[in-house]
């Protein structure tokens, strides 16, 4: 693609944001580029990087772990909330990439790349996680994990919808979670195949089971 056909929207605001891809859902979003870039653009790009609005990590009013799209796996590996919450999040961050690209790779980019190798994803399933996308006319919505990824590299959202931020119910003492990744090397490895867990046991009795797997379909199952 010639620099003369590439053009770049830049939002100052989630507002603005949903705004630009309303009008135009052919726009691209970009946000830490670590995919994309590799990838190639289309001729429109939105570029969200610099939307504060989008960024963070806190625990809401109804007791859920809340990660703004645009927070880093950096941010994430070094959060002592996300480390008591969810050890296993920071494990997979871990794995993703080296710390140059953790330092600059969103959750919400590894979410709407959907890759079916993608580290986050089936943690994020295990953890009966919800996204929250938005869009200018509808508002916000929640997608369940198990019910967003509809075909390679699909998820379940419309075309005028940006992601938000990913919900994760608490994980208590009962809890029990675990990620493998497995990959031609030890570090900076595509998946070959990825599994995640979580086992809830209470008075020595397994109440709930979950285990889903990535990179061995087309979507994380």
């Amino acid at each position: 693609m010639s620099a003369t056909n590439f053009k770049v929207h830049s939002a100052s605001s989630l507002d603005e944001a949903l705004r630009l891809k309303s009008e135009n859902t052919e726009l691209q979003p970009l946000a830490g580029g670590t995919d994309l870039m590799v990838q190639g653009f289309r001729e429109n790009v939105l570029d969200i990087h610099k939307l504060d609005e989008l960024r963070g990590i806190d625990v809401t009013e109804s007791g859920e772990l809340r990660i703004g799209a645009l927070t880093t796996f950096r941010e994430i590996i070094d959060s002592e909330l996300v480390q008591a919450w969810a050890p296993s999040l920071v494990e997979s961050s871990r794995s993703v990439g080296a710390r140059t690209i953790q330092n600059r790779a969103t959750i919400g980019g590894n979410i709407g790349n959907a890759s079916p190798a993608g580290d986050s994803l089936p943690l994020l399933m295990a953890l009966d996680s919800r996204l929250v996308v938005a869009s200018a006319l509808r508002g916000e919505r929640e997608v369940p994990f198990e019910y967003l990824f509809t075909d390679y590299r699909t998820l379940n959202m419309q075309a005028d919808e940006l992601i938000v931020a990913v919900l994760i119910p608490e994980v208590t003492s009962n809890d029990h979670t675990h990620f493998r990744k497995v990959g031609t090397r030890s570090a900076q490895a595509i998946s070959k195949v990825c599994l995640s867990g979580r086992v809830r046991i209470e008075e020595g009795v397994v109440t709930e089971a979950r285990v889903a797997y990535g990179a061995v379909g087309p979507v994380p199952i």
